[in-house]
């Protein structure tokens, strides 16, 4: 159901597929989806979030690009940089 502000309500008929819904993230038409559960304090007049915390993983990444400062390069193409793996020098 479409509401007011670019909100959208969803009902599902399997909890299952509620789940699935929750925990895959989203992008529609270019652009992330922001889903989150329904409380009882929800109001459509709420400013929706700006900016979101992502993880992205990087696929196909060669080994001498496994560092820090390469991957920190990488991020800020997309964004500021909250946090990088703790394990990402050890590839």
């Amino acid at each position: 159901m479409d509401l007011k502000n670019d909100y959208f309500l969803v009902k599902f008929q399997e909890v299952v597929d509620y789940i699935r819904a929750l925990k895959k993230p989203w992008i529609v038409f270019g652009q992330y989806l922001t889903i989150q559960p329904w409380s009882q304090f929800f109001s459509t007049s709420q400013p929706y979030p700006s900016n979101v915390v992502v993880w992205i993983h990087l696929l196909g990444i060669l080994g001498f690009m496994y560092r820090q400062s390469v991957l920190m390069k990488i991020g800020e193409m997309v964004g500021n940089v909250i946090k990088l793996d703790d394990h990402t020098d050890n590839a």
